[in-house]
């Protein structure tokens, strides 16, 4: 009975981390390689659980480093299960480096994490 209680919670956890998933995709101003101020557009896509509710969405944070945060839209559902959110990004970074978006999600029932790395060249000298 121990082993079925133990493959039963094992199965819950595995569901959770399957169906848990972000995606990040440029929506506008897509480049290979960015520089200083340039501004783009990145949607933000979370596969959740059925039962995740707006407050639930807002335990899932949006870090940058190397950009900055314009503008952003609250979290809002596509459908069941499925939430969106748009950033309006602008490049802060002076050096060449990588810019990115990391996107965090722990609560009791799932994790998310998901970066996106973006190219940016320095300034020449």
């Amino acid at each position: 009975m121990k082993l079925f209680g133990f493959v039963f919670a094992c199965l819950i956890m595995l569901h959770g981390a399957c169906f848990a998933q972000v995606e990040i995709t440029v929506t506008q101003g897509e480049k290979s390689s960015y520089l200083l101020h340039d501004r783009f557009e990145v949607r933000v896509v979370a596969h959740t659980n059925l039962e995740t509710c707006l407050d639930g969405m807002n335990h899932t944070k949006v870090f940058v480093s190397g950009l900055e945060i314009e503008n952003q839209t609250p979290w809002t559902p596509i459908k069941k299960g499925l939430w969106q959110k748009i950033l309006h990004l602008v490049v802060i970074a002076e050096d060449a480096t990588d810019a990115k978006v990391t996107v965090l999600r722990r609560v009791d029932k799932e994790q998310l994490f998901q970066q996106k790395y973006f190219q940016v060249q320095g300034r020449s000298k």
